[in-house]
């Protein structure tokens, strides 16, 4: 019978409150109900009278009922203060207590502009002398071919080879003082010996000069990649205004994509671009399975952490157990912390749907506002810095433009 009263949930109910809301809410309270079952005795009792040995078809329907029910206002009230508790999540909190949790994000933040300026300053010192560098080892090449010597080898251009070749190895950036100084070293030899000479040396004076090279060439397009790798991590991570919170990084991390891209104002105009989305039923799908996982995870975090607290009330005051109190005091916490890592992945995915609609259908959206087409991308620029400033009206003054009306 529940089962078919399942079925008629899911034929009435959307997709989204199914999975986001009412499934959390079912499969959260079973457990802890089972657990409560086989745990304490009382309950057990309670358990075996009310509902497990209920027998008669009325009884059974009418506990099936109470129960469908309550899970559904349940799940409601949860669906309707998702928002909210995303936005704690997001660190929308007093003042006085996001600056205990700033300090946080502003390291992560610091590390990763660190090693970005790193790779800038790695980059620019080997792009400036990289076909200089080359010029020089070819000109001391050639100059050392006119002699008869024959390399010995040099444990010291040696070890700075391999020590090079073990950061590129372990996806580091290179050092390029010792990059340098290896090819001053290399310089040297090459003035001074023939490399066409048989070698005594277990590595020879040319495949020295070949893995100076390569590890030059190396070097430049390791810190360009680097670099942009670290800049698309900043991005994603991070907005323009520093939030408490990692997922709340992750949500200004859209505006700024906005206004770095458009000069849009994004946050004015996402119900807007959420009608226009809704014209395609294949995106708006994309975007609502992308805000429905968010949810999903968002209410699985929050209802681990209530449940947290409500066996710590069970086991520190009604069944008083330090065993089992302290597994969960410990457990609890960090399985919440788990699912809120989780939820912070799905809405740097979330965000990438978002973004991507907006680089799809903002056309469609200024042609919903009747707004002028633009040219190019400043114009554009122009375009929704002016729709931004429709609703300003500081100073008395207001914003006027054109608007563009469809003939047929």
């Amino acid at each position: 019978m529940f089962g078919s009263l399942l079925n008629n949930i899911v034929s009435v109910f959307s997709k989204n409150f199914l999975i986001a809301s009412f499934l959390p809410v079912l499969a959260f309270t079973f457990m802890n109900g089972a657990a409560l079952y086989v745990l304490f005795e009382p309950w057990h009792q309670w358990g075996d009278q009310h509902v497990i040995q209920v027998k008669g078809v009325g009884d059974v329907a009418f506990l099936t009922g109470v129960l469908a029910i309550a899970l559904i206002v349940l799940s409601y009230l949860v669906s309707s203060i998702t928002n909210s508790l995303r936005r704690i999540m997001e660190g929308n909190w007093p003042e006085w207590i996001a600056h205990l949790f700033s300090p946080a994000q502003e390291r992560r933040l610091s590390v990763i502009e660190g090693r970005i300026a790193e790779a800038v300053v790695v980059h620019e010192e080997i792009e400036s002398r990289f076909e200089t560098v080359k010029d020089r080892l070819i000109k001391a090449r050639k100059e050392g071919e006119k002699k008869s010597t024959c390399y010995q080898g040099d444990p010291k251009l040696e070890q700075m080879i391999d020590e090079l070749q073990r950061m590129r190895s372990q996806n580091r950036l290179l050092d390029t003082q010792t990059l340098f100084q290896a090819v001053s070293r290399l310089e040297y030899f090459l003035q001074e010996n023939n490399v066409s000479a048989l070698p005594p040396a277990k590595r020879s004076l040319s495949l020295c000069h070949m893995q100076i090279h390569d590890l030059m060439a190396f070097g430049l397009e390791q810190a360009e990649l680097e670099y942009v790798r670290l800049q698309n991590v900043r991005n994603s991570n991070f907005g323009t205004f520093l939030a408490p919170t990692r997922m709340g990084n992750i949500a200004n991390s859209i505006q700024a994509y906005a206004e770095r891209r458009y000069r849009c104002n994004l946050d004015s105009v996402v119900s807007n671009l959420q009608w226009c989305i809704q014209q395609s039923p294949k995106g708006y799908s994309v975007l609502q399975d992308a805000k429905m996982q968010l949810d999903f995870l968002i209410i699985c975090s929050w209802l681990t952490l209530v449940w947290t607290l409500i066996w710590l009330f069970i086991l520190g005051i009604l069944f008083p157990s330090a065993g089992w109190f302290l597994l969960v005091a410990l457990a609890g916490p960090v399985i919440s912390y788990g699912w809120y890592i989780a939820a912070a992945e799905q809405y740097r995915a979330f965000n990438d749907v978002l973004s991507t609609s907006l680089d799809i259908y903002r056309f469609d959206l200024l042609k919903a506002l009747h707004m002028p087409m633009p040219s190019d991308v400043e114009e554009e620029r122009l375009v929704w810095g002016q729709l931004d400033r429709l609703a300003d009206t500081e100073g008395g003054e207001r914003h006027n433009f054109r608007f563009e009306h469809s003939k047929t």
